[in-house]
């Protein structure tokens, strides 16, 4: 995977725990995400952590 593929990965990745946190209904109280796991179409799945998703979610654009 070169560079530019990986820089396009995190933001799609951050723009989908933005979207996420962006429509959690405020009636729900605690942790809304408990686990991510992210696998390609035909390959095993790796945990994701959390934390480092929400705050790749809230740091500033990268433009590739």
């Amino acid at each position: 995977m070169c560079i530019r593929d990986s820089s396009r990965l995190l933001q799609n990745l951050a723009a989908v725990v933005d979207q996420i946190q962006k429509i959690k209904p405020p009636s729900v109280k605690g942790a809304y995400m408990k686990s991510v796991y992210l696998s390609t179409t035909m390959g095993p799945s790796v945990r994701m952590d959390i934390s480092a998703l929400q705050d790749l979610a809230k740091a500033p654009a990268v433009k590739a």
